[in-house]
């Protein structure tokens, strides 16, 4: 009895590992998120969220209306070949 307890052992020994190193990691990156500071108000962690949202929707933007340009040309280089 005493081996079956040992093999189930160091079976539940790589699983529990791994939980406790995600779990760490991912505090580590809630932490690196939000700043440097652990004591950083809220409001201060929003706004910067906020201006990385608004820098992403502008690069969206800019993606948009040169794929509108080059579709316009391609659609004006068919009209030309079909004429």
């Amino acid at each position: 009895m005493k081996a079956g307890i040992v093999i189930a052992l160091i079976a539940a020994v790589p699983p529990t590992l791994a939980a406790v190193l995600g779990y760490v990691a991912s505090i580590r990156s809630i932490r690196r998120s939000v700043g440097a500071t652990p004591g950083m108000p809220l409001a201060r962690a929003l706004e910067r969220l906020d201006a990385k949202v608004d820098r992403l929707i502008e690069g969206q933007a800019a993606v948009r209306e040169r794929l509108a340009r080059l579709e316009g040309i391609a659609t004006t280089e068919n009209k030309e070949r079909s004429a």
